[in-house]
């Protein structure tokens, strides 16, 4: 069967936006037409790799459960801290690397360290670091891209990250372009939903959803959400049969 796709819009103004620029993209290249190299330990490189970053340089950093490598093409090797300071710990589990040079380090049991011209600094609780280990590293923006983060998850879990992410857009004030499956979850989290037809996809239909912020799970079972939830679940339909 083929699959049809939702696309909520936390904020209408990407999805006229995005359009013009995608037209002038070069199309994707079939995976036979890509070069695939491939390194092992053999070859030097780390085992159990966590994270990947590519600095401004060229260089590639690899977070591992060894600690820091640099590869630069040819070989990999390990990062040397500078003289008299040590990575806070050896299992490196987040890696940002900023257009400036920076390059931060997330590690499974906590904590943070930048570096910089040379220099190494870490942060951890006593900065204001959260507590546990850090799975990923971000930098602040007024885009945020989401394809389906909640889809494996159970309906419980998911409505509370709905409302989670919902607080977050209504701090932020965030331009956001949230991609799933789910018709209840688009007109939830959604200023406009736009729905998607079958490969190649193509805009079927836009929705909007006059629903006031912040939403309750209460707001699911009203008569306004399940009449914008039942055109919404018509558009897919009619992509289906």
């Amino acid at each position: 069967m083929a699959t049809t796709g939702v696309y909520a819009a936390l904020a209408c103004a990407v999805i006229s936006a995005a359009a013009p620029a995608l037209q002038g993209q070069r199309p994707t290249p079939a995976i036979g037409e890509l070069d695939h190299t491939v390194w092992t330990i053999r070859d030097g490189a780390p085992s159990s790799v966590y994270a990947l970053a590519q600095s401004a340089d060229g260089m590639l950093w690899i977070g591992a459960t060894t600690g820091l490598y640099q590869f630069d093409g040819v070989r990999f090797e390990p990062f040397e801290p500078p003289a008299g300071v040590a990575l806070p710990s050896l299992t490196v589990s987040a890696l940002l690397a900023l257009p400036d040079g920076k390059l931060w380090i997330g590690y499974t049991r906590g904590g943070a360290s930048v570096l910089a011209s040379g220099r190494l600094v870490s942060y951890g609780e006593a900065d204001g670091m959260p507590s546990g280990g850090v799975t990923a590293l971000a930098v602040d923006s007024t885009l945020l891209l989401m394809d389906e983060p909640f889809s494996a998850i159970d309906e419980i879990t998911r409505e509370g990250l709905n409302d989670q992410l919902q607080s977050l857009w209504l701090a932020a004030n965030f331009t956001g372009v949230f991609v799933t499956h789910s018709v209840y979850e688009a007109v939830y989290l959604s200023q406009r939903v736009v729905v998607l037809s079958a490969r190649p996809g193509r805009v079927v239909a836009e929705i909007d959803v006059p629903l006031p912020f912040p939403r309750t799970p209460e707001d699911r079972t009203s008569a306004p959400f399940g009449t914008i939830a039942g055109r919404v679940a018509k558009a897919l339909r009619e992509q289906i049969t």
